[in-house]
């Protein structure tokens, strides 16, 4: 995944809502209500337990994938701590970068025996 993008504001704070309740509003005047599954660094999502709310009625499904192109807002509940939830996710990629980066250092040394 992209560094950059990995760290920018929203698609770090959705990485951290990974497994929790959220409501998309998308720009077709659709809202999808359900449990993020999955981010990228394009702020594609993948959600489960979707309920899809539109002009003309609910519909419930299993399985739902959004391109973040489609995305106008990005709702959840009050009781989400934003700051928390980005200062550790930011500190979780981190993390992974450098074991990543000492993964790839290590796999570019050369051994002479």
């Amino acid at each position: 995944m992209d560094k950059k993008r990995t760290q920018s504001g929203l698609i770090c704070f959705l990485q951290g809502m990974i497994g929790k309740k959220i409501c998309v509003e998308m720009m077709n005047e659709v809202y999808v209500d359900g449990i993020l599954e999955d981010v990228d660094c394009y702020m594609n999502l993948k959600m489960k337990n979707v309920e899809i709310i539109r002009e003309n009625g609910k519909q419930e499904v299993e399985q739902f994938e959004i391109k973040g192109k489609q995305i106008r807002f990005v709702h959840f509940e009050d009781s989400v701590d934003s700051q928390n939830i980005i200062r550790k996710q930011l500190n979780k990629n981190r993390m992974s970068n450098k074991r990543l980066d000492q993964q790839q250092s290590n796999s570019n040394r050369t051994t002479f025996e």
